[in-house]
């Protein structure tokens, strides 16, 4: 029964990881013409995806640390991320996160390029099960929402530093949500 749960979770991670990459094939500003982009803004654009796909694995997983060190974060928000999968196994919790949709509304990089900023609009499904027992303990609720990413330079390459939730002024161009 846990070995199926498992697999229909990891069947359910990858899908998601397929479409997100395709998702993530476009621009990463709604209607931005192709040339407005800059190596840099695709850059942290594909670490964020990245992050977001290894943040879904972290919490499905309850926790399997199998990717944390290609996990493009901060030691800071590695343990963030790992205290709050913590409170959710004390709690007999699971929680999986499935990633609808994700548009960049901005993205700015500091003068030095040592840091930037990235805000997005985000639709993401999520569930809680039971840890012990593998049963769902609330059904599948969704949310759309604003985000801010700061993130920094590491190692040459970009890392994720800091996480928060925010109002966006942005009308995604769709009749629907996809949560």
């Amino acid at each position: 029964m846990v070995i199926n749960i498992i697999k229909s979770i990891s069947l359910g991670v990858l899908i998601a990881a397929l479409a997100l990459a395709l998702h993530f094939s476009g621009p990463w500003r709604p209607g931005a013409p192709e040339g407005d982009i800059t190596e840099e803004q695709k850059a942290i654009e594909a670490t964020i995806g990245f992050y977001n796909r290894v943040l879904q694995d972290f919490f499905a997983s309850d926790g399997a640390p199998a990717m944390i060190d290609s996990f493009p974060a901060t030691k800071l928000q590695k343990h963030m991320i790992f205290r709050d999968i913590g409170f959710l196994r004390e709690s007999n919790l699971v929680m999986v996160y499935d990633m609808a949709s994700m548009e960049f509304v901005d993205i700015t990089v500091s003068e030095d390029g040592q840091s930037a900023v990235a805000i997005t609009f985000e639709e993401w499904n999520y569930m809680y099960r039971n840890r012990s027992e593998g049963g769902i303990k609330q059904e599948p609720k969704g949310l759309g929402h604003g985000y801010r990413y700061s993130l920094v330079r590491a190692d040459g390459a970009w890392a994720v530093d800091d996480v928060h939730a925010i109002k966006v002024q942005y009308e995604p161009d769709r009749d629907e949500f996809f949560f």
